[in-house]
C-alpha cells in the first residue's frame, strides 16, 4: 500500500484550501466520551452577560443524526452581582424548552459552580437549544435596566460532556450526509481509496477527488474535515494462494486495505468498474452501468473466532469509464441529492 500526495492545479487548490477552514472545529468522535467548552457552539464573547430584570440566552448544539446520547452532565461556571436579592434571584436552564435546572444566585457567594446532568430523552437529531435565563431582583426597588441587575456565565470553563453511541440503522445513500453532519458525533476525518492499475489515473486524480472533497466539505458546513488518500497496489492474498476461491474472494470483497481495526466511520474506494471490480461482490458489479453511488458495510472476514478484516462502511463511487466516475463525484454535489439526504 502506498500513500501519495495530490498536487491539484491551481484553482482546486483554492477550492479545497476553502472548503477545509474552520473557524471551530468540534472535538468529537462517534461512540465516545467527550468534553466541549461552551464557548464552541457561541459565536460571541466568551463570557455571556445576561443584565437586566430578566433575560436569556440560547446556544445551539448539533448532534450527529447517527448518534444516541446515552449521558450528558454540564458544568457552570458562574458570576452575579453582589447587590442581587437572594432566592429570589434565579438561573433556569433548558434544554428544549424543557427546565432542567434552576440555580439561585447568593449575594454572599456571588462566584459558584453547579453541576447538572441532561436527561438523555430530552436530546434531538441535529440541533438542540440550551437556553439560560435569568430574573434578577434587588433588595431595594430598583429599574428594570439597572445596572446593579446582571450575571455572567463563563463559556470557556463551562463545560459540556456527552458520551454517545452510533447507531446507523438503515444503510443508504441518505446516510452520506449523516456520517459528515456538523454535529457531535461526526466524522471530522476520511481516507479515500484508488488502486494504482486505474487507466485513468490522473482524471481520478486532478478533478475525481477534489469533486468528492468538495462534496463531504459542504456537508461538513465548512467546519474542519481531513482527506487522507492512499493508492492501493494489488493486494497479496494473507494465505497465499493456499486458500479457496471462496476465501480468497470474501477477503477481497472486504476492507482489507484499512485493516483490522473495527471503525464506525465512512472511507471512500473510487475507479471504473474494471478496476475495482476484484474488490466488489459480483452483486455490486453488475449494478455499475453508469455512474455509480452506493454506500455499503463491508463483511468482516475471520479465522475462527479471530476477526482478520473487520467490517467497515464504504461509498463507492464509479462507473464504466473515468468520465462517469467524475459524474458520480460531481452528483455527490448536486443540490437534488442533498435535499434528499436531508429528508432521508
Amino acid at each position: 500500500m502506498t500513500r501519495k500526495k495530490i498536487r491539484l492545479p491551481a484553482p482546486d487548490i483554492r477550492l479545497v484550501f476553502m472548503l477545509l477552514v474552520s473557524l471551530l472545529p468540534l472535538r468529537t468522535a462517534a461512540g465516545n466520551l467527550n468534553t466541549f467548552r461552551l464557548s464552541e457552539f457561541h459565536t460571541g464573547d466568551a463570557i455571556m452577560r445576561l443584565a437586566g430584570e430578566s433575560a436569556g440566552e440560547t446556544l445551539t448544539i448539533p448532534l450527529s443524526p447517527l448518534v444516541e446520547v446515552t449521558s450528558a452532565t454540564l458544568r457552570l461556571k458562574l458570576t452575579s452581582s453582589i447587590a442581587l436579592q437572594k432566592r429570589r434571584s434565579i438561573l433556569s436552564v433548558r434544554l428544549n424548552n424543557a427546565t432542567i435546572a434552576q440555580i439561585a444566585f447568593d449575594p454572599e457567594k456571588p462566584d459558584l459552580s453547579a453541576d447538572i446532568k441532561l436527561p438523555v430523552s430530552l436530546w434531538r437529531s441535529q440541533y438542540n437549544a440550551l437556553t439560560f435565563a435569568v430574573s434578577h431582583h434587588a433588595e431595594i426597588c430598583q429599574a428594570s435596566q439597572s445596572p446593579d441587575l446582571w450575571s455572567e456565565i463563563n463559556l470557556y470553563d463551562s463545560m459540556l460532556t456527552l458520551d454517545t453511541k452510533v447507531k446507523i440503522g438503515q444503510l443508504n445513500l441518505q446516510k452520506l450526509s449523516a456520517f459528515f453532519h456538523p454535529g457531535i458525533g461526526s466524522q471530522q476525518q476520511v481516507k479515500v481509496f484508488t488502486f494504482t492499475q486505474d487507466k485513468a489515473p490522473g482524471l481520478i486524480r486532478t478533478h475525481v477527488l477534489p469533486a468528492i472533497a468538495q462534496a463531504l466539505a459542504l456537508r461538513r458546513e465548512y467546519r474542519s474535515l481531513t482527506f487522507d488518500y492512499q493508492a492501493l497496489p494489488e493486494p497479496a492474498l494473507p494465505a497465499g494462494n493456499s486458500g479457496t476461491p471462496e476465501q480468497n474472494a470474501a477477503y477481497l470483497h472486504s476492507s482489507w486495505y484499512t485493516g483490522k481495526k473495527q471503525s464506525d466511520e465512512l472511507h471512500i474506494l473510487t475507479g471504473t468498474r474494471e478496476t475495482l471490480a476484484p474488490y466488489l461482490p459480483d452483486t455490486v458489479t453488475r449494478d455499475i452501468k453508469g455512474p455509480f453511488l452506493r454506500i455499503q458495510k463491508t463483511p468482516p472476514v475471520l479465522k475462527g473466532k479471530d476477526i482478520l478484516i473487520a467490517p467497515q462502511y464504504r461509498l463507492i463511487v464509479s462507473g464504466l469509464t473515468a468520465a462517469e466516475v467524475l459524474k458520480a463525484a460531481t452528483t455527490l454535489n448536486s443540490y437534488h441529492l442533498r435535499c434528499l439526504e436531508r429528508t432521508g
